[in-house]
């Protein structure tokens, strides 16, 4: 009877520790939003110049020498290449020559006029006779300015075979050989401006736009003994990825910049704090669904229940390390407690412990 008494107390205690277990909230692992944090990263860009050139002749001609290559340095002024200029020298004797003949025939009708003129002024010549001396003596006038113009076009020719620096910098592409020919205005090589230069580095939309003019930026190259340089916001171009949604953000760096900071190179750009005006997430807090929500902890006293809430979702913070975020247009304020981990398993008004190593961002 006893033994019987005992397991029927037994039996009613362990489902009254049951029970209690069951209505006690179990932690949760939570964020606190908070304004003007600002997300620090590393991305990675490429070192480039601000000014790149293509370089043409100005007239047609076949390529006679190419004094540079790919790699080069160069400064303002130096020739770059040449056109073979007999041809052209050949054209500058032949407009010389024309000149010269139309010179002289201006004389013999300015001399054939005079005298017409004279003959007319004694009654010993019609005023047609004159008028056709006239109109020779304009004629070869206007076939003195006419080799005139064309002996200046052949020596602006002549001196447009020669293609020269127009800065200094370095040749980063070649696009002629010599022996080809040449159509005035076509590229045959490619330089860049080696004082001006830039890293150029893709961010999303989103957070490209939250960048500052006054943001800071540090950037580095993995060379020993290079420290890291400071840059600023040059550029960011307006028009994004079409399938991507990044921007394209260009950043100047000092025209002091150590040499080793060279173009094509690859830089590490450290930003600081960059997107502070922007409330971000991790993407394993959004409910999954098509209405994108989260799953906010309110307090009510000492209890803790969670309210599905929805938002207005910006860009996808990818390619920043292991934990991708995502932006928060609408529907949270710095300060609410999110739920970012075990978010399948709420409900509704359920009731959560408290917060398990959560974070404030």
């Amino acid at each position: 009877m006893i033994m019987r008494h005992l397991s029927i107390i037994a039996v009613i205690l362990c489902a009254l520790g049951t029970a209690a277990s069951a209505q006690t909230p179990r932690p949760v692992i939570s964020e606190i939003l908070a304004s003007g944090a600002g997300i620090s990263r590393d991305v990675t860009g490429v070192i480039a110049s601000q000014s790149e050139t293509y370089l043409s002749f100005q007239t047609l001609g076949r390529l006679r020498e190419r004094l540079v290559d790919i790699g080069d340095s160069v400064t303002r002024g130096e020739v770059l290449a040449r056109l073979d200029q007999v041809s052209l020298q050949q054209d500058v004797d032949a407009a010389m020559a024309t000149l010269a003949s139309a010179t002289a025939q201006r004389d013999t009708t300015e001399t054939a006029f005079d005298r017409a003129q004279s003959l007319f002024d004694r009654g010993s010549l019609s005023q047609a006779q004159l008028d056709t001396a006239q109109q020779a003596k304009a004629n070869a006038d206007s076939g003195v300015a006419q080799a005139e113009a064309s002996l200046a076009a052949a020596r602006d020719a002549l001196n447009f075979s020669v293609l020269s620096a127009p800065y200094d910098g370095v040749i980063i592409a070649t696009m002629a050989e010599m022996g080809d020919v040449v159509a005035a205005g076509t590229p045959v090589m490619q330089m860049v401006d080696t004082d001006r230069r830039e890293v150029l580095f893709d961010l999303p939309e989103s957070y490209a736009a939250a960048l500052r003019p006054d943001q800071s930026f540090q950037v580095s190259i993995r060379t020993e003994d290079t420290p890291p340089i400071s840059g600023s916001l040059r550029l960011i171009e307006p028009v994004s990825d079409a399938s991507l949604r990044f921007r394209r953000v260009h950043l100047s760096l000092p025209n002091d910049a150590p040499a080793a900071y060279r173009i094509g190179m690859i830089a590490t750009v450290a930003i600081d704090g960059a997107g502070g005006a922007l409330l971000t997430l991790p993407q394993a807090a959004i409910i999954p669904g098509d209405a994108p929500a989260v799953w906010r902890v309110d307090s009510m006293g000492d209890a803790r229940r969670v309210t599905r809430i929805p938002v207005t979702l910006g860009e996808a913070l990818d390619g920043f390390g292991a934990d991708p975020r995502i932006v928060i247009l609408e529907g949270l304020a710095a300060g609410d407690e999110i739920v970012i981990r075990g978010i399948n398993s709420l409900t509704e008004g359920q009731s959560v412990g408290p917060r398990n190593e959560g974070q404030t961002r």
